[in-house]
């Protein structure tokens, strides 16, 4: 038997049914005050709030499941994209062939010399042609370092849109008490908040009130079908990989880079994205316009049981490093960059610094540093380092003690004690999981 739930119209239809039901059981309850007989009901209570948070859920699911079906064009509208050549069939076929040949043609070269080649071809194209190139093939474009990231963006948005209407094909065909029918919703949920806008708060220049804006959001990544299955019983579908950026990734002066740790996928990415909002948010809360965060899950996170096994965290070091160098080509040529890597990340971000990743201004390693078994012959001279624990339940951050060994073995780092001394990055605010806002600055 299908999944009940996958009808949006029978869902917001017994969410009613209950509110409707909800409102006769206060009068419910003065009648049998009046006729003393009130611990007689005793139930209605829980009953009424059973109803009320049912119907809440019940309409969250079909908001889910009623998500805009949105055509190709409509991506491209979103980043701005003229969709008038797209629009006609087979229009991007000649640009995705010569895309194709820069790639065969650069498919040995360094990741700066292709991204290069990339961006020069795509660039060459006319705002007509690189919509019907978009449109053609999302998800070659969407991923391609080189490629100007609202390029990227729209290509992107049309790969969630396929991927969430392939997913929820799949989630009507669930037996509703089946294992995977839980997991299947809550990555199909992910996917909907992918497509849906968000508020942006911007300060006004000229007096400064705030600004209230919805906004796409912005995906640099997305392959829903890269990396390994997390558990089969509840999911087929692969952990995926994604990347989203928040600010303006082309004209920002300073850019961070986030690498999160273990067990993070596609349908929990939201909670580790969060704090992309909260490190671009100034100290009153207004999205900064200096700046860009990316988020990045580029690589396979491991699960509790292979967390021990460094062998994910070489294989992400090598994507981090090629993706940093790729993007390297649509960011300012005097950008300041930094990287913000938390547990098993941290590993990753080591083994990318190892393989020649040199072209980052500052390292922050949060929570369970890079283990130096792992890293000890690692050298590196050119970033700052800075450790910082985990965000203490009070959402204060605090700082390392200083460590008996240097954070991933590497030579030249500046560690970060708690009594003072030494270069530091003061924190303006903490989020959950240990993001938050970071100024360097030195403690006396």
């Amino acid at each position: 038997m299908g999944m009940v739930l996958a009808d949006p119209v029978m869902l917001e239809k017994l969410a009613a049914s209950m509110d409707r039901t909800a409102k006769e059981i206060p009068a419910l309850r003065r009648k049998a005050s009046e006729l003393d007989v009130l611990s007689e009901v005793g139930h209605l209570s829980p009953l009424l709030s059973y109803l009320n948070e049912t119907a809440r859920e019940l309409r969250k699911k079909a908001g889910i499941l009623r998500t805009p079906s949105e055509s190709p064009f409509g991506a491209l509208a979103q980043y701005g994209l003229p969709a008038g050549l797209a629009r006609k069939p087979g229009a991007g076929k000649e640009f995705e062939a010569g895309l194709k040949k820069v790639l065969a043609k650069y498919e040995t070269a360094v990741p700066e010399a292709r991204a290069r080649a990339v961006k020069d071809y795509v660039e060459g194209l006319t705002p007509e042609q690189q919509a019907a190139l978009v449109v053609a093939d999302p998800a070659t474009v969407g991923n391609l370092d080189g490629v100007p990231p609202p390029l990227r963006f729209a290509a992107n948005r049309i790969s969630i849109q396929r991927q969430y209407e392939k997913e929820k094909r799949h989630l009507e065909g669930l037996a509703a008490d089946g294992p995977a029918s839980h997991r299947s919703l809550v990555r199909l949920k992910a996917l909907a908040q992918f497509l849906a806008p968000r508020t942006q708060r911007t300060r006004n220049p000229k007096d400064g009130s705030p600004v209230y804006s919805d906004v796409p959001r912005q995906f640099l990544v997305f392959q829903p079908d890269a990396g390994s299955v997390a558990d089969p019983e509840q999911s087929p579908f692969a952990d995926g990989k994604i990347a989203e950026v928040v600010g303006n990734l082309e004209t920002a002066k300073d850019v961070a880079f986030r690498i999160p740790g273990i067990t993070n996928r596609l349908d929990n990415f939201q909670g580790f994205t969060q704090g992309a909002f909260d490190l671009m948010a100034d100290p009153k809360g207004f999205e900064r316009t200096d700046g860009a965060v990316v988020s990045w899950l580029g690589y396979d996170t491991p699960e509790l049981g292979d967390s021990i096994d460094p062998a994910k965290a070489e294989a992400g070091g090598r994507d981090l490093g090629v993706f940093r160098r790729g993007i390297d080509v649509n960011l300012r040529p005097d950008v300041t960059t930094g990287i913000f890597a938390h547990s098993y990340g941290t590993l990753v971000t080591s083994k990318a610094l190892q393989y020649g990743m040199d072209d980052v201004n500052k390292v922050v390693f949060m929570g369970s540093p890079a283990r130096p078994q792992y890293s000890q012959h690692g050298r590196f001279r050119h970033a700052e380092y800075a450790i910082l624990r985990h965000a203490c339940p009070r959402g204060c951050g605090f700082l390392y003690p200083r460590p008996r060994r240097r954070p991933g073995g590497f030579r030249g780092c500046h560690t970060v004690g708690d009594q003072g001394g030494g270069r530091s990055f003061r924190v303006l605010q903490v989020g959950k999981g240990g993001s938050g806002q970071f100024e360097e600055g030195l403690r006396r």
